[in-house]
């Protein structure tokens, strides 16, 4: 039984009406969009050391489903930095109780040394917004989380990590008008809590709102576990016998730790091609 977006078949056939009097509806084949049968891809990027900050690693998303890690925020809390996306500055001068639609939001440059990033640079996210009667953003929808964000690095000191995500400015110009940026933190994070020497840990980010919520997420089934979220994985640079064999998993029973990615990497450094999945 499921209690998330994701479905078993059955009980995804069982909701369907004969078709014959047109009954199916669109919140019908909404559920079928959001599950068809097998396991869904909810987050797929790599993990870069960057030689020039501090030897940090990073997480850069190529793609993420924001059903499955922290919702986004339909009225306050913009500026948490448990956010996937949080507001920096919710702008000014922007026109009071509006809706602006497909709005670019601009990378920044990285700061550090990834070099795939000059071959293949960060692509802009879309966003929609709404603002308050101040002229600032009140809510948000993202459109597209755009590809090859990074997020931030290092050590946690409150709210700000040691090296900040990518920025992004979102493209709303016009007099007197202050855009609006944001930081990209990630759906995964760098764990503050647990580490070990030659391995990589880092916190998954849970969405427990209610499918059926305005934001819509995966109730009680929120955490990712080693039973629900199959990790695949490789080193982006191959590696010679003597050299020592990736691992990877999720929920690792040694931590005792929900929702915690677990690498074993040795001494490599080589960047790491990551993809999660989740089980229907």
């Amino acid at each position: 039984m499921s209690n998330g977006t994701l479905l078993t078949k059955h009980e995804l056939l069982i909701k369907l009406a004969d078709n014959s009097n047109k009954e199916i509806s669109a919140a019908d084949v909404q559920s079928i969009v959001k599950s068809n049968y097998q396991p869904v891809m909810i987050f797929s990027g790599m993990i870069l050391n960057d030689s020039n900050l501090g030897s940090k690693y990073f997480v850069r998303t190529n793609y993420y489903n924001p059903d499955f890690f922290t919702p986004r925020s339909d009225g306050g809390g913009l500026e948490n930095s448990s956010q996937v996306w949080r507001f920096t500055n919710r702008g000014a001068g922007l026109n009071a109780n509006a809706t602006y639609t497909n709005v670019s939001v601009n990378p920044s440059s990285w700061p550090g040394s990834v070099y795939a990033l000059l071959q293949f640079p960060t692509a802009p996210a879309v966003f929609n917004i709404t603002t308050n009667s101040s002229g600032q953003v009140d809510t948000f929808e993202i459109v597209s989380g755009g590809k090859g964000w990074i997020g931030p690095g290092g050590t946690k000191t409150g709210t700000n990590w040691q090296y900040a995500g990518q920025t992004g400015t979102l493209n709303i110009s016009g007099a007197g008008i202050t855009s609006p940026t944001v930081e990209f933190i990630g759906p995964i994070t760098y764990s503050q809590t647990n580490q070990a020497s030659d391995k990589l840990m880092y916190d998954l980010s849970t969405n427990s709102n209610s499918p059926g919520a305005t934001v819509p997420g995966q109730g009680t089934d929120a955490n990712h576990t080693f039973v629900n979220t199959m990790v695949n994985h490789s080193f982006l640079q191959g590696v010679g016998e003597q050299q020592y064999n990736l691992g990877a998993m999720v929920d690792p029973n040694i931590y005792a730790a929900q929702n915690l990615l677990y690498i074993d990497k040795g001494s490599n450094t080589y960047a790491i091609q990551l993809s999660l999945y989740r089980m229907p």
